[in-house]
């Protein structure tokens, strides 16, 4: 089975995924880590294939900073859940979902696995009728993801456990 994880570019998204990446490798399975060309580096001294799609962290957040006209840590926590649904994660997934559909046809995953805010994959695979899920962690679970849904783009909708895109 070919597998795709991908996490935010992030430290704290990525490194709960690789056991899973780690676990489907030893099962036998192809295996690639997508996230930001930043973290590509520490994905592949972990000794996992890695492939780059979408804005590093720091090109994230200075888009958003942008789009906002200020940074995201200044808002009310109000605020800030509502421009980092829309104008951090939601515009990262977009353009990670453009990158990702050619990867995607070219390598044909049976599978992408992507943390809880790393919306890109989800997309690009719901857009090319891949199978997808959610690998969830900390308070950032079931419930706290609920949350995030009434920002979300249409069509995003719980189910059972997971979220589908």
């Amino acid at each position: 089975m070919r597998i795709v994880v991908s996490a935010w570019p992030a430290m704290g998204h990525l490194l709960p995924m690789l056991p899973f990446a780690r676990a489907a490798l030893r099962a036998g399975h192809d295996v690639v880590v997508v996230s930001g060309a930043d973290v590509v580096p520490e994905i592949q001294r972990r000794g996992l294939a890695a492939h780059p799609a979408g804005p590093t962290l720091e090109q994230a957040y200075a888009a958003a900073t942008a789009r906002i006209g200020a940074p995201i840590g200044s808002l009310t926590p109000e605020q800030e859940l509502a421009a980092s649904a829309t104008y951090l994660f939601g515009a990262a997934a977009v353009s990670r979902a453009t990158r990702l559909i050619p990867f995607f046809r070219e390598w044909q995953p049976d599978l992408v696995v992507h943390d809880v805010l790393e919306l890109g994959a989800p997309a690009a695979a719901e857009a090319l009728g891949l199978r997808h899920a959610t690998h969830s962690y900390g308070p950032t679970g079931r419930n706290g993801t609920r949350r995030l849904h009434g920002a979300m783009p249409s069509g995003c909708r719980p189910v059972g456990q997971m979220s589908r895109y």
